[in-house]
């Protein structure tokens, strides 16, 4: 209580700054990893770059469901302790604790016995289908170790706690940068393998954060059990209503990649690697705002329903002006030095030309991507989660996968890359639009403003 109490007593721009730069850095580690596993493996063959690119949005497919049980329990934990209602949050962390533990075996059972038909839908390569699967198959045996430290930091998140999230995830990505080129490069006695080696580099970090975040809920007295007695109707309906459209956000992510990549590489590997890198840039520039989106969220809502609106007007205000100087200094970046990070994966002058080409077209969309997802929070701030998954919808199926197809047809790799300004600049225009009348529909307008 002492913690949640912060929402609605502490400075506006200092509250977001501290809760949010805790995970702004693991989540810059984390990103930073993916680079570096990325440079790795690219020094080595861009064919199995384009692997992991393939294995990537499965593996989002994987955890969407467990990331909505996450962001559920942390919503539903917070809200239950701000009423009081200790035993409703064991109750709640007890059963979603059950609901991983059986997604764990339904994943396990899936993807042991039809990965290679799953991958074989993108790709008929002998070489790419047999080193994908055999990534995948790994990467999915160990499902619960990826699982548990993403649930059980969600149930310290709702109690209040960024810290010690952050301090799990750093521990992992530092664990996975440094065992990453020691499996890659230095197991000589098994050289065909080098590369798939990186599934259990990443395995074996897991392991180690997953014991670090079991000792950590132990030692500070939270007792989880496995426990698969139904929690009241109403903790369900909670659970499902922040859950759903969680997971089905990272669910489109997942088939918008998937389906890109398809449309890609109609053109040649060497552009769908590009797009690889592209996604994990994407992810790193991105998540300042996707962490500063998940604190402001919980912040404008407690302030409404505690009736400060003038502290709720405040979050959102603060929240999309760091928003947009944030956008404008990544836009400027990469328009001015679009070369820098590429030439650390590869001297070839062709993959530098295509790269420096998409990112400093994709980089326009960047001011109106980052405030889309700001838009998309605020939404949810006010218990609405009805627009935010339209808008995704929108984005990500309706307009920007066939814009994708029909651009690539008359311009080719120029047109994928188009398109993704495009579609975020128009999604923003009817976000606004939306944003406006729902807040002067449900009269929250006129109070914050």
């Amino acid at each position: 209580m002492k913690r949640t109490k912060r929402l609605w007593t502490e400075n506006i721009l200092k509250l977001i700054l501290t809760l949010s730069l805790p995970s702004m850095i693991w989540m810059f580690i984390n990103s930073l990893y993916n680079i570096i596993d990325s440079i790795y493996i690219w020094h080595y063959s861009s064919k199995w770059l384009i692997a992991l690119s393939l294995s990537f949005p499965m593996q989002l497919f994987l955890i969407s469901i467990a990331w909505g049980l996450g962001v559920a329990s942390a919503s539903l934990i917070s809200r239950l302790i701000w009423e009081w209602k200790q035993t409703k949050v064991q109750n709640t962390m007890n059963f979603i604790t059950f609901l991983w533990l059986v997604y764990s075996i339904l994943t396990l059972i899936i993807w042991i016995f039809f990965t290679k038909y799953i991958v074989w839908f993108f790709t008929q390569d002998p070489q790419l289908i047999s080193i994908t699967s055999w990534y995948l198959s790994i990467i999915m045996i160990w499902t619960i170790f990826m699982i548990i430290p993403m649930i059980f930091n969600n149930f310290l998140r709702g109690h209040g706690d960024a810290v010690t999230p952050m301090k799990v995830m750093i521990l992992w990505a530092i664990l996975n940068i440094a065992l990453d080129p020691l499996f890659i490069f230095w197991l000589f006695f098994f050289p065909e393998l080098w590369v798939k080696w990186a599934a259990f580099a990443t395995i074996i970090s897991r392991w180690i954060s997953t014991i670090y975040i079991i000792y950590v809920m132990y030692k500070q007295n939270y007792k989880i059990k496995i426990d698969y007695t139904l929690p009241e109707k109403k903790i369900i309906k909670d659970i499902l209503n922040v859950g759903i459209p969680a997971s089905f956000m990272i669910i489109l992510w997942s088939i918008m990649i998937l389906w890109a990549n398809k449309i890609v590489w109609n053109y040649s590997y060497i552009a769908l690697a590009v797009l690889w890198l592209y996604v994990r840039l994407q992810m790193f520039i991105l998540m300042p705002v996707m962490w500063l989106s998940q604190w402001i969220q919980p912040i404008i809502g407690y302030n409404y329903g505690n009736r400060q609106y003038k502290r709720s007007r405040q979050a959102i205000m603060y929240g999309m002006i760091i928003t947009f100087i944030i956008s404008i200094f990544a836009f400027t970046m990469f328009q001015l030095f679009p070369d820098i990070l590429i030439k650390i994966f590869t001297k070839d002058p062709q993959i530098i030309s295509i790269w420096v080409n998409a990112l400093k077209i994709i980089s326009v969309a960047f001011p109106f991507m980052w405030l889309n997802i700001i838009i998309s929070r605020i939404f949810q701030s006010f218990w609405n989660w009805v627009p935010s998954l339209i808008i995704n919808f929108l984005r990500q199926i309706i307009i920007l996968l066939p814009l994708m197809y029909i651009l690539w047809k008359y311009y080719q790799l120029n047109g994928i890359w188009i398109s993704i300004p495009i579609a975020e600049s128009f999604i923003f225009i009817v976000s606004i639009i939306w944003l406006y009348i729902f807040l002067i529909k449900k009269e929250i307008l006129q109070k914050i403003f």
